[in-house]
């Protein structure tokens, strides 16, 4: 079937973009070996139960959003309580820039963060 639809394509048909990749090549996949290790990393199901029940504010997640083409990006704060938002844009997603980004929100809020919750960063 596949030997067909290449057929079809190499006569200028368009059957391949009936395909679900349409055509293009797969994802290659990373192995576990690939994948950059966070030091001193500390596993969610160790985080207080406090965190969980939402039931006090100052209990944040943190994380980076990438646009198409790493064109822009983005940092946001998010208490997990009353799901308040902030949203800083950085011109990279290098470390040292998503830190000044990040003072830089806990220095415009009016209230104590208690703890942070962060994804391990790709």
């Amino acid at each position: 079937m596949y030997r067909y639809i290449w057929h079809d394509r190499g006569n200028g048909r368009a059957l391949y973009k009936d395909l679900r990749h349409h055509g293009e090549p797969y994802k290659i996949k990373m192995n576990n070996s690939d994948k950059v290790k966070t030091n001193n990393r500390v596993g969610i199901e160790k985080r207080l139960n406090i965190v969980d029940e939402k039931t006090e504010l100052g209990h944040l997640e943190i994380d980076t959003v990438v646009r198409t083409g790493h064109k822009s990006f983005l940092l946001i704060v998010v208490d997990k309580t009353n799901k308040l938002c902030c949203i800083g844009k950085m011109p990279n997603k290098q470390a040292g820039t998503v830190v000044e980004k990040f003072i830089d929100i806990v220095n415009s809020t009016f209230y104590d963060f208690k703890t942070l919750t962060l994804d391990n960063g790709t």
